[in-house]
């Protein structure tokens, strides 16, 4: 079953960011899911999760960010939880998996507050950019896209923002 729900789940992710592609997303895009799915497993392989935390790590890493191609940022969370579970729901995946995929996404919120392994693990897959000299170019992308997407309130103080951000960022 595992196999084939994480090929079905990064088949469907990739699918929807071709056939739903918006031009304003130039950080949450599929290039960024497709980091974080990589970054989640590099990071996964430190440890010895059994396979429904597998599952619901590697699924929650390629659905985390879906919501945005369906709903504005505040709240794109809660979307990308619903087309998680309406997908799971479809594979026949177990409720169990299901939450635990949902806490994942949940996690992923600024201000970041895993409470589990793989919760923090999906934590620091999506913030471990920061830490590279992608950085630069990953900041201007999300500045792009909030200016595209008219967040024009998240753009102020720009630069003292991010490194605030970066100052009291830690991973877990």
């Amino acid at each position: 079953m595992y196999d084939t729900v994480y090929k079905a789940a990064s088949d469907h992710v990739i699918r929807l960011f071709e056939e739903m592609a918006q031009p304003n997303l130039t950080y949450h895009n599929l290039q960024h899911t497709k980091n974080v799915v990589e970054r989640a497993q590099e990071i996964a392989a430190q440890y010895e999760l059994g396979d429904d935390d597998t599952l619901a790590l590697y699924v929650a890493a390629w659905f985390h960010d879906t919501g945005h191609l369906f709903t504005e940022q505040m709240g794109h969370q809660q979307q990308s939880i619903e087309l998680m579970r309406q997908f799971m729901q479809d594979q026949g995946v177990g409720l169990d998996i299901i939450n635990k995929c949902e806490g994942c996404i949940t996690a992923t919120e600024m201000p970041q507050r895993p409470v589990h392994l793989i919760e923090e693990i999906i934590c620091d897959a999506d913030t471990f950019h920061f830490g590279t000299k992608e950085f630069i170019d990953t900041n201007k992308a999300v500045k792009k896209e909030y200016e595209l997407r008219g967040y024009l309130h998240f753009i102020q103080d720009w630069t003292a923002n991010t490194i605030a951000l970066l100052e009291r960022h830690t991973y877990f």
